[in-house]
């Protein structure tokens, strides 16, 4: 066991010495080598790490397959270790480490176990040496700082992102959205991308700060910048809305669509709702059902009838009525209303489906309760024919009055004329003429309802649904550093608009005023809080 430990020990000094070459460890307290090649002085020193024997003789650790789980897992240690790792300590991975890994929600520091760095490794485990190699940073002629303090600064910003999260939900300790900013704002001046768009939650939504959407987008695109997702397609919105900065339909396409590729339903639904409205991009109905689909199949109810609305109307994909149906029907089911109106539609005329006047009258009654015009404007018609619910001309009145407050156009100019047509006695029975009206008046119904689509692309695009308080704890994918892939700024948004202000300093000062992390913020008033300028 002996032998084969020494020679592993080899094995994995040379391998793990490749993989950490360009990204060393941890600061050393000896002073070792000179400049070379125009670097500063650099120190070497070794952390050890002991890996568990099923890790490396049945599940490949030393030579993982590229993309395979196992080299995930094999990354995960690598950058913990290069980030975080104390030449101090002795790291042992722990027996299931493995089994419950999940590339994209474990938090590293679950991987391993800190241990004494003179302790032996366990018997049957292997143990490597990593080298660790990092420049000599000096200031003022201070000596090199301690692998402990650097190790603590990273660890305390990690501690106020989660702190943060605790006290914005009260989870352990009383809610208190003032002081969950002032910990994230802590973290995301110290770099921490999921901090900053936690804070920038909080601005959009003046949750614990006064609220400021320029600051909002400010830390929004600092997150965005070091590749953060959910940052990354709120800016999106930012830039589509022309909230917080000047509008620009093309920066917006360029950040959702970041977003998009990185897997968010949302931010794919609005890329899909964008391309079909020809938004900041070339029109592209094909383009646009590929992102819808990618959305409805995610379970992002817009995205769902969009792609309902592309099959039913052959709308850059192959005319499929009976998968449009399915599409609608998921939709409607989630509750959304526009769905809900195409689906009452559909049964009520028998166009894509059997007619059916008690499902027609159920999923336009679900509609127009939400306050769909489409829904409203189809069930008015319905209670003033008697067709699938009993005849009631004042219930049809009043559903034509509100569908004529409708937003868009052609469906409040309709409501108005059927609400003119009404006749003045309120009595129910047949009136003279009804049905030649009714089946004229459903014509051109039907045709209004074809235009569903485009207050989807308005919704998709006016809001983003995310909220500061139900968003989940912090983990390390997030919290700890951007996605490698899809950082930086795109070509198109490099000089957005209006110029972010430099990082604040804050500090305790008398005032009164709620914390806020705007420069040039004069103390005022008795009790303490934080101020930044």
């Amino acid at each position: 066991m002996i032998r084969k430990s020494r020679a592993l020990l080899r094995t994995g000094f040379a391998f793990l010495s490749l993989l950490l070459l360009a990204a060393p460890i941890a600061y050393s307290q000896q002073q070792e080598s000179s400049p070379q090649g125009g670097q500063g002085p650099t120190t070497t020193d070794k952390i050890k790490l002991c890996v568990p024997a099923d890790l490396v003789e049945h599940d490949g650790f030393e030579n993982p397959a590229s993309g395979s789980r196992m080299d995930a897992f094999h990354t995960a240690l690598r950058n913990f270790m290069r980030d975080y790792g104390d030449v101090r300590l002795a790291y042992q991975v722990r027996q299931n480490a493995f089994e419950a890994f999940d590339p994209a929600h474990t938090d590293p520091r679950d991987l391993v176990d800190e241990v004494s760095a003179a302790a032996n490794c366990p018997a049957n485990d292997y143990s490597y040496t990593l080298p660790v190699t990092r420049p000599v940073t000096r200031a003022t002629g201070n000596a090199v700082p301690d692998a402990t303090q650097a190790a603590a600064q990273q660890s305390s910003s990690r501690d106020s992102l989660y702190r943060g999260w605790q006290y914005l939900t009260g989870q352990g300790v009383p809610k208190d959205a003032a002081m969950a900013a002032r910990l994230y704002a802590d973290a995301a001046q110290q770099g921490l991308p999921d901090a900053m768009y936690r804070l920038a939650l909080l601005y959009m939504s003046g949750n614990g700060v006064n609220e400021d959407p320029a600051a909002a987008v400010y830390w929004f695109q600092e997150a965005a910048k070091r590749g953060h997702a959910a940052a990354q397609m709120e800016l999106g919105f930012a830039f589509a809305s022309g909230n917080g900065v000047s509008r620009d339909d093309v920066a917006a396409f360029r950040w959702l669509e970041r977003a998009a590729e990185a897997g968010l339903p949302q931010a794919q639904g609005a890329v899909g709702a964008e391309y079909e409205a020809g938004v900041g991009v070339d029109r592209n109905e094909s383009e646009a059902a590929v992102w819808f689909r990618r959305a409805a199949d995610q379970g992002q109810i817009e995205a769902m009838f969009e792609l309902g609305q592309s099959l039913r109307l052959g709308r850059g994909v192959t005319r499929d009525d009976g998968e449009a149906m399915q599409w609608y029907q998921k939709s409607a089911n989630a509750g959304f209303a526009p769905a809900q109106a195409q689906l009452g539609y559909a049964y009520l005329t028998g166009s894509g489906a059997a007619q059916d006047y008690q499902l027609a009258a159920h999923w336009l009654t679900e509609a127009a309760n939400q306050g769909d015009p489409y829904g409203q404007l189809n069930l008015g018609t319905m209670y003033e024919d008697g067709t699938g619910v009993a005849r009631n001309f004042s219930h049809a009145r009043a559903l034509y009055a509100r569908a004529a407050s409708s937003p868009v156009p052609q469906v409040a100019e309709r409501a108005k004329e059927l609400l003119a047509a009404q006749p003045d006695s309120s009595d129910d029975e047949a009136v003279p003429g009804q049905a030649a009206r009714s089946s004229k008046r459903n014509a051109l119904i039907g045709l209004a309802a074809l235009a569903i689509g485009g207050a989807v692309v308005i919704s998709l695009l006016s809001h983003s649904g995310s909220d500061d308080t139900s968003a989940a704890a912090p983990n390390a994918g997030s919290s700890w550093t951007g996605s490698s892939s899809g950082t930086g700024t795109p070509v198109c948004c490099s000089n957005p608009t209006p110029t972010p202000p430099p990082a604040p300093h804050c500090h305790l000062a008398p005032t009164d005023d709620p914390f806020t992390i705007r420069p040039g913020l004069p103390p005022q008033g008795v009790p303490l809080t934080n101020v930044c300028d």
